[in-house]
């Protein structure tokens, strides 16, 4: 059975947070870059999670513009 912890939420600016090394499974806001970053114990700044934003921009850059028939977005994990 998989033990549950409690979930932390912290904000800074990118460059707070690309000299911090959280918690594993600590969800930091980046202020600079309105997204989630993923904790995970060892990465100092954590793992961007991208936001919608940026993942429209990429769906349309990857289709030409057409849209995300095409398209392919890779989604990352957190363990």
């Amino acid at each position: 059975m998989t033990t549950r912890s409690q979930v932390q939420f912290n904000w800074g600016t990118a460059s707070e947070i690309a000299a911090y090394t959280g918690v594993a499974r600590e969800v930091i806001v980046d202020t600079t870059n309105e997204r989630l970053v993923l904790m995970d114990g060892t990465t100092a700044g954590g793992k961007p999670m991208a936001s919608e934003a940026y993942v429209q921009l990429q769906v349309a850059g990857a289709s030409g513009g057409a849209g995300p028939a095409s398209a392919f977005v890779l989604w990352g994990t957190c363990t």
